[in-house]
């Protein structure tokens, strides 16, 4: 499958790494996949000096949302509300929205915004052992490790079944249409993508 080009208006072409990195310079954040594939941005056009804009469109991709499987009883006490930093042994880039895999269920079972990424020490996380839903003497081993910090939770009312790819561990993709299954879901409960952003 070619990879989604996003194109200048003027006919500069710019492959997708070539956008993260211009609109991480100008925003000091990762864009998300849905930012890139499905929305139109106006950025300054650094690429050639100039300073004024030019829009960017996806072109060629299909929207898809990123999910994180995440085992029990971890997935509920984030859906309740008393986890909501997930600790992950590597860091991540992606910032926005995702949805929530209960793993071995084969369902969506919510959505969240994963805010940022925070690179743990054994005071940090015992300063926020209630966070992570653990105890402050367990969370001293959990220097090294990171939080990935996940905002705006919400527990769909009925999960959406989706098909797991083999191999896909730390992410899933959704396909198109289970994605477009997951934000009707979402909207239904009030949810919207840019929430918080």
């Amino acid at each position: 499958m070619a990879r989604p080009k996003l194109v200048l208006l003027r006919g500069r072409e710019l492959e997708t790494a070539a956008l993260v990195k211009m609109y991480t310079e100008l925003t000091g954040r990762v864009p998300t996949e849905t930012e890139l594939l499905e929305a139109e941005q106006v950025l300054p056009a650094i690429a050639d000096g100039s300073r004024g804009s030019a829009r960017l469109k996806a072109k060629g991709g299909i929207r898809t949302l990123s999910a994180i499987p995440i085992r029990q009883p971890y997935i509920d006490w984030i859906l309740d509300g008393s986890k909501s930093w997930e600790i992950r042994s590597k860091p991540t880039k992606k910032t926005g929205p995702v949805a929530l895999i209960q793993s071995g269920s084969g369902t969506v079972v919510g959505i969240a915004r994963l805010a940022k990424v925070i690179e743990l020490t054994a005071s940090v996380a015992r300063a926020n052992a209630k966070l992570i839903h653990v105890s402050r003497a367990e969370a001293s081993n959990l220097g090294g490790l990171y939080a990935w910090v996940l905002e705006d939770v919400v527990k769909f009312e009925e999960p959406v079944r989706y098909h797991h790819r083999p191999g896909a561990v730390t992410w899933v993709t959704l396909d198109e249409e289970t994605t477009k299954d997951v934000e009707a879901q979402a909207s239904r409960l009030g949810w919207r993508a840019s929430q918080g952003a």
